[in-house]
């Protein structure tokens, strides 16, 4: 039986509304020191320009670059898209954003797997813990990486048992390997991807 609220409008909604919190209550966020792993990362977005390649980022960042490639990338866009080169708003618009991408994604896979209401609550308990919106304050590359594994999980859903699926698959396998490239931490999140693919 289908349900007629329509949680998928209130569920966006929420999402919007959290991520417009977040940035409200950043709006004014600056680094926690000189020399910090946020700082380094946002000078080398901002950098961007100089790429010969993506991997160029590497030599604007040093070490604190490293498996973070697909959080720098977007980055870059949040940066054009804010005018802000070397503040930290950018990035704690993307941390935020990520962080509120995820709860509409966990409303998405929890409602395929058990129904609109369960994946609401699902939504609504992840965007009400702290943990998520701690870590975007203090490393949100894992928020990155959260949302891209999530997004891998909700397109493996899509998979339909006739007719071929390789490009929903390799759509998973591209939204897996920017899991992989956004941050360190991500690992933990492999095994989870391969049983939801058995």
């Amino acid at each position: 039986m289908t349900s007629t609220f329509p949680y998928s409008y209130l569920a966006m909604s929420i999402s919007i509304v959290f991520w417009l919190g977040f940035l409200y209550l950043t709006r004014k966020i600056t680094f926690a020191s000189l020399d910090t792993d946020d700082e380094k990362q946002v000078q080398a977005a901002a950098q961007s320009h100089k790429w010969r390649w993506p991997s160029d980022m590497h030599k604007c960042g040093t070490i604190k670059t490293n498996t973070k490639d697909g959080m720098i990338l977007l980055l870059v866009l949040f940066q054009k898209l804010f005018r802000n080169n070397y503040g930290e708003r950018p990035l704690m618009a993307l941390y935020g954003f990520s962080v509120a991408v995820s709860g509409l994604l966990i409303f998405f896979i929890g409602s395929n797997y058990w129904g609109e209401l369960i994946g609401f609550w699902l939504m609504s308990l992840y965007l009400l813990s702290v943990w998520p919106w701690q870590t975007a304050l203090y490393g949100g590359h894992i928020g990155v990486a959260t949302m891209t594994f999530l997004a891998s999980i909700l397109t493996m859903q899509q998979v339909s048992p006739n007719g071929p699926n390789f490009l929903v698959l390799a759509m998973a396998g591209v939204f897996f390997c920017f899991m992989l490239f956004s941050s360190g931490s991500s690992i933990k999140y492999i095994p989870l991807f391969f049983t939801a693919l058995i």
